[in-house]
């Protein structure tokens, strides 16, 4: 990323999504502060739990939502924004609570008004969920 002024926009969207009172909530945090591509990292909490001690898919989504965001605002000029239009999902197995996953997003391809990638969430070397993620890129037209 070239221009300071996108670095500066995707690490104040960046800082802001980790905000969010969700991803708060669960812990997430990235895995790597100097280096968002490297991904968020969340150990699955009492407060995510499924009822049955593993991580509820919804919490799972969330994590890999923050992923796929923070992924994408490495790509956005300063005046634009990403909200996700459409997912899909695969979950694999289960991470019982008190297991740190990682989620890390692949930006596919970034056209004028897309953005679409997948999302990997591991738990060691073992796949959890996999999603694919279609964002809206909103900006001046």
């Amino acid at each position: 990323m070239s221009d300071p002024r996108a670095a500066d926009h995707a690490d104040a969207l960046t800082r802001a999504a980790l905000g969010v009172p969700l991803a708060r909530h669960l812990g997430a945090e990235l895995v790597d502060p100097d280096d968002p591509a490297a991904g968020v990292r969340w150990t699955v909490g009492e407060n995510a739990d499924n009822l049955i001690g593993s991580a509820h898919a919804a919490a799972v989504y969330a994590v890999a939502e923050l992923a796929g965001f923070v992924a994408v605002a490495q790509h956005l000029a300063p005046d634009e924004h990403a909200v996700t239009v459409a997912q899909s999902a695969q979950l694999v197995r289960a991470a019982p609570v008190g297991a740190t996953v990682v989620a890390v997003a692949t930006l596919v391809r970034r056209g004028r008004r897309t953005a679409h990638l997948t999302v990997e969430v591991t738990l060691d070397d073992d796949v959890v969920a996999t999603y694919q993620l279609t964002k809206a890129v909103l900006g001046p037209r």
